[in-house]
């Protein structure tokens, strides 16, 4: 039927709410990660205002996050709309539940000291990573300049940007999942586990490959601007 004059059509189902009902209506695993990708910032302000009101340096700030984000998991999986608390106030009690509880029981995420010998290779890792991150993030979003007074440099720089986020689009879908997760959203790897629903195990193995296979891709692109 059509509508009526003079009568305003319904307002169209704003992208939230959209992904709100597909993971109400089943189990919907894609709109569950985009809901945890939408609300993670609230949940890293929750955590760094923890963090600023602590009373001991006993526990890092990426501790703080971890805890934090599997607060803000278990507020997803419990909130009832019905209840009429916005989700943004349910989860902000849950989150910081989340967080105090951890903190005072020691937060279960305190890891062992690494071997002299692996020291080396895992801020080998850690280098790699954020040099990764870094470049998702400027890829994403590369308005600015990163080197603006060098001309050379920063078409250089951009060409790479181009040619990382090129190679992990082009990943298959778990590893490319894992490396923007981590990388670009600055998921723990707990937490990456949680929301693809995998093993430590197959997260770590899909972690490895996707590197390999971007350390090629990346390795062949250079080669080929060479030969040009």
């Amino acid at each position: 039927m059509a509508e009526r004059e003079g009568m305003d059509p319904a307002p169209a189902e704003d992208e939230e709410a959209r992904l709100w009902r597909r993971w109400r209506g089943g189990a919907e695993r894609a709109a569950r990660e985009a809901l945890v990708l939408r609300y993670l910032p609230f949940a890293r302000i929750v955590a760094a205002s923890l963090y600023g009101q602590r009373m001991h340096d006993g526990m890092p700030f990426d501790d703080y996050v971890q805890l934090a984000a599997l607060g803000l998991l278990e507020a997803l999986e419990r909130y009832d709309p019905a209840h009429g608390a916005s989700f943004r106030t349910y989860a902000g009690h849950r989150i910081r539940g989340a967080v105090l509880n951890g903190v005072a029981s020691g937060a279960a995420l305190r890891r062992p000291a690494p071997a002299v010998g692996d020291v080396l290779a895992q801020l080998a890792e850690a280098a790699v990573g954020m040099a990764l991150g870094y470049l998702l993030e400027e890829a994403a979003d590369a308005a600015e300049p990163a080197v603006p007074d060098n001309a050379y440099s920063g078409l250089e720089l951009r060409q790479l940007q181009r040619r990382v986020q090129g190679a992990v689009a082009l990943l298959p879908d778990g590893e490319r999942r894992v490396i923007q997760y981590h990388y670009l959203h600055q998921l723990p790897f707990e937490l990456v586990m949680e929301l693809m629903d995998l093993s430590r195990g197959r997260v770590s193995q899909l972690h490895r490959s996707a590197l390999a296979r971007l350390r090629l891709a990346l390795d062949a692109s250079a080669r080929s601007d060479l030969v040009w």
